[in-house]
C-alpha cells in the first residue's frame, strides 16, 4: 500500500472524527498557503532595491540660524575669464539684513593653482575653517582685472577647506555660479543633507551618498547692470526648507522574519476560529463508558 493510500485510508476510517479531518484539511491549505508566502518574502529580501534604495523627508527649521539647524556653506570666489583675468580686490561683508548695519567682514583664505589651465589665478575662499557657518546673509563686491568676464562662485560644505576643487576646474552647475562682470547678483540657497538622520548635517565631508555631508543649490538672478568693471551680489537662504536623503533599506532580514512569523500567527488564529465555529455547530462526538469497553 503506498502513502498516499495509507493517508486516505486513514482519512475514510471511522477512528477519524469529523473534526480531526477539517483540521488535517485545514493544515494542508495553511500550510500551503505559508509556503508561497515564504517564497514571495524570499523574493522581497532579495531586491536590489533594498541596497539602493533612498528616503526622503523635508523639514523647515527655526528661521534663526544660530542654533546650527541651516548651515552657511563655504564659499570660494575665482576671477572667470582668459589666462590674464584677475581680481584686483574683494570684500565679502556679513550683514544684519533686517536692521541694515554691518556685522563683521568676513576674512579670506587665498587660493592660487587651484586649477591647472590657470595657474596664476588667485581666488578667495570664505568659511574654509566652518566659523562663519551659523550668518545668514553675505554681501560681496569685487573689482576684476579688465580681461576678466566675470566672477565664479563655487559653494561647498563649510570646513572642507581647500580640497574642494581637486585640482579641476568644476563647470557651471548646481552648486556654483558665474556673476557676468558688472552687474549685482542675488544668490539664493537650498540646503540637501545626504545620508544622515544628524538635524545638523553630520561630519563633514565630500559629497557622496556613503559619506554624510551637506549639498547647496543655487539659484541666481541679476538685479542690475552695468557698473564697469566692479561686480556685487548678495547670498542668502532662498528656502528655509532642508531636503533629506538616507539610504534606506524597505525590506531588511528582520522584516523577512516578521513577516513569516506575523503570517504564520495569522493563519494559526485563522485556524482556530474555522474549528471554533465548527465545534459549535458540530459538537465533538463522546462516547459512553459501556461502548468504551
Amino acid at each position: 500500500m503506498s502513502v498516499l493510500e495509507t493517508i486516505k485510508g486513514r482519512l475514510n476510517t471511522e477512528a477519524w472524527s469529523t473534526q480531526k479531518k477539517l483540521s488535517a484539511f485545514l493544515i494542508v491549505i495553511f500550510g500551503i498557503l505559508w509556503f508561497a508566502y515564504f517564497i514571495v518574502a524570499c523574493t522581497y529580501l532579495a531586491d536590489p532595491i533594498n541596497s539602493s534604495a533612498l528616503r526622503v523627508w523635508v523639514t523647515t527649521p527655526p528661521t534663526e540660524v544660530s542654533d546650527g539647524s541651516r548651515v552657511f556653506p563655504q564659499f570660494t570666489i575665482c576671477p572667470h575669464g582668459d589666462l590674464r583675468g584677475a581680481i584686483v580686490s574683494l570684500q565679502c561683508d556679513n550683514y544684519d539684513w533686517y536692521n541694515n548695519r554691518l556685522l563683521k567682514t568676513l576674512q579670506p583664505v587665498y587660493l592660487s593653482g587651484i586649477f591647472p589651465d590657470y595657474p596664476n589665478w588667485m581666488c578667495y575662499s570664505y568659511n574654509s575653517d566652518g566659523k562663519d557657518s551659523n550668518i545668514d546673509y553675505v554681501n560681496c563686491s569685487g573689482v576684476v582685472a579688465a580681461s576678466s568676464t566675470a566672477l565664479h562662485a563655487f559653494f561647498d560644505d563649510p570646513g572642507s577647506g581647500v580640497n574642494f576643487f581637486d585640482g579641476t576646474n568644476r563647470p557651471p552647475g548646481n552648486d556654483n555660479w558665474i556673476n557676468p562682470k558688472g552687474t549685482r547678483n542675488d544668490i539664493g540657497l537650498e540646503l540637501s543633507i545626504w545620508d544622515t538622520t544628524d538635524p545638523l548635517g553630520g561630519p563633514v565631508g565630500k559629497t557622496s551618498i556613503d559619506n554624510p555631508t551637506r549639498k547647496y543649490k543655487v539659484n541666481a538672478q541679476t538685479v542690475s547692470q552695468p557698473m564697469g568693471n566692479v561686480t556685487s551680489f548678495n547670498i542668502w537662504w532662498g528656502s528655509n526648507d532642508v531636503w533629506h536623503y538616507e539610504r534606506h533599506s524597505p525590506f531588511v532580514f528582520f522584516h523577512w522574519v516578521g513577516f513569516l512569523g506575523g503570517a504564520a500567527f495569522l493563519l494559526k488564529m485563522l485556524y482556530e476560529v474555522i474549528m471554533a465555529i465548527f465545534n459549535c455547530f458540530f459538537p465533538i462526538e463522546h462516547h459512553g463508558y459501556s461502548e468504551m469497553k
